[in-house]
């Protein structure tokens, strides 16, 4: 609200489009995205790696070995490079690829036991670490909004970058954020955060009226085909006049254009006093109908300043959101809405799952209050409710809400036999945590020794050892273990768990193991050894 009150003066709009500062040129096809459909034989192929270019280097279905060209993910590129591979009709071979990765560049990647990598079934699989298992979890959309949402607290929004990146990208997650920002906002405050926030396949910008897409390259392309959804009767020099008529009503002390970075040409945005919000409304509906321009006028914001957008019937954030979520082929039950303020309420209300989080505004709070009891129960993912809200704020109030209908594991905090004894930590066995029964010595294997439930290693199949006095580090609230071979605990040969089990109380300095106790992790952090943060 502070930039309203900085710009509470009158600013004249031009009807030219705002100067949008792009790395590549707008298309005017749709965007190519890849999803597979049901029932399709393909193979998708995940590597996690930070080269340059990666290639499938392979035999299918028993052929004469040849390269299939790897693409960056969008959202985390330098990170995971993916393939998809149809399968020639009618294959029924086993195994159906064979293969090892290169990067043409004398770098290889094959299997840590020898041999090459294989798969006998079709659908995704993930290589990383030197081994390979089937994509596990459900695919999920994300969209977000930004400010106060994803953003806000540094250490929350990089807690969510990790776990998409680690894991909801190989499962096939989308990641889009849907925003009153400009393009030019958003790349600036890509900037500014780009040690914590996650980067998008999508953008939805400026309220639902622009579409962007972006390939890991850094170059990002408008979709052309929204823009000219949003055409159909639409006028903006309609949607002009009346907002000109309501302040002509209150004076330009209570209301001003915003600056013309803020406009487009799908889009007019106003800021208003609140004290006259409802009467100035009232006037740019009466005059919107009168000139026949079909349009929604959103009013968001909250302090003595709002923001009023008209935007076309067909823009606004549920609209673009089904938009996008239809581009990348996901059902409405695997889309995800998440906001904090009342013009996220667009695509909240839709029928998708939708999760308002902990540090919601005060409209959204009454929106929500209002929407949970009328609404009919058990029609979110898992015959849950739809609408859900998050106890924690900002981006991990996005994780709450995920973990609610299945999207993302439950951390695994608590052992799947003993979690109300006293126990030690006995090792790691084949990628599983176990934990020793109180009485155990220097967390030697003794007795009875039980596994806790999901804190899966990445080192499944291999050995990873719990030196004591170091068993593992805790970094930004994420648990890592040594490897058995690492005994100077470097940072390199560290291990994370595949169900990332966050701290409640996220931190982002290192800390150390300090104990289990009754089925709990707790940590200690560092250099303090009488702080703890239980998981």
């Amino acid at each position: 609200m502070q930039a309203l009150q900085q710009h509470a003066q009158l600013h004249a709009c031009t009807a030219r489009r705002p100067r949008l500062i792009l790395a590549s040129a707008a298309v005017e096809a749709s965007p190519q995205v890849s999803t597979i459909k049901q029932g399709e034989r393909l193979l998708r192929v995940y590597h996690k790696t930070s080269w340059n270019q990666s290639f499938v280097h392979g035999s299918l279905c028993g052929s004469k070995w040849q390269d299939f060209k790897m693409e960056r993910v969008p959202s985390a590129p330098g990170k995971w490079m993916r393939a998809d591979i149809p399968l020639p009709s009618g294959a029924a071979t086993t195994p159906l690829l064979e293969f090892v990765l290169t990067n043409r560049q004398e770098a290889w990647d094959k299997p840590g036991n020898g041999g090459n990598y294989v798969v006998d079934s079709t659908g995704s699989w993930v290589v990383r670490n030197g081994g390979i298992q089937r994509a596990t979890g459900k695919a999920v959309m994300v969209v977000s909004d930004l400010d106060g949402t994803m953003v806000g607290d540094d250490s929350a929004t990089g807690t969510f970058r990790g776990w998409w990146e680690e894991e909801a990208v190989p499962r096939g997650g989308v990641l889009v954020y849907n925003t009153g920002r400009s393009l030019e906002s958003f790349l600036k405050l890509l900037l500014d955060k780009k040690h914590c926030l996650a980067l998008p396949d999508a953008l939805i910008s400026a309220v639902g009226t622009k579409v962007y897409t972006q390939d890991g390259s850094g170059k990002w392309a408008e979709d052309m085909g929204w823009s000219k959804t949003l055409d159909a009767d639409w006028k903006l020099e309609g949607a002009r006049e009346a907002c000109y008529r309501a302040l002509a009503e209150v004076g330009k002390e209570r209301m001003h254009f915003r600056p013309p970075e803020e406009q487009n040409a799908h889009k007019v945005t106003c800021g208003v006093r609140a004290d006259v919000m409802g009467p100035v409304q009232a006037v740019v509906e009466a005059n919107l109908a009168s000139a026949g321009v079909k349009a929604n006028v959103i009013v968001s914001g909250h302090g003595d300043w709002r923001y009023m957008d008209i935007v076309p019937l067909r823009a606004g954030k549920l609209e673009a959101l089904h938009h996008v979520r239809k581009m990348y082929g996901f059902p409405v039950e695997a889309a995800v809405a998440c906001g904090d303020s009342g013009n996220d309420i667009l695509m909240l209300q839709g029928e998708n799952p939708a999760i308002v989080v902990g540090n919601a505004q005060p409209d959204l709070r009454k929106w929500y209050d209002e929407r949970a009891r009328a609404e009919p129960q058990g029609t979110g993912p898992g015959g849950k409710q739809r609408l859900y809200l998050a106890p924690k704020h900002e981006a991990l109030g996005i994780l709450e809400g995920l973990a609610h209908w299945g999207f993302k594991e439950a951390a695994a905090s608590r052992c799947c036999n003993r979690g109300e004894q006293d126990q030690g930590v006995a090792g790691v066995e084949n990628g599983w945590v176990m934990a020793m029964p109180s009485g155990g010595v220097n967390g030697e294997h003794v007795g009875d020794v039980d596994r806790w439930g999901g804190a899966l290693c990445r080192c499944k199949g291999e050995h990873a050892g719990l030196a004591a006095g170091a068993p593992g580090i805790v970094a930004a609230g994420i648990l890592y273990v040594r490897h058995a071979a690492n005994s100077q605990m470097t940072a390199s040969r560290n291990l994370r768990w595949l169900v990332t089990p966050e701290c409640y109380e996220p931190v982002t300095s290192h800390s150390m193991l300090h104990s289990w106790s009754a089925g709990v992790v707790v940590a200690r952090q560092l250099g303090g050894s009488d702080q703890t943060t239980r998981w």
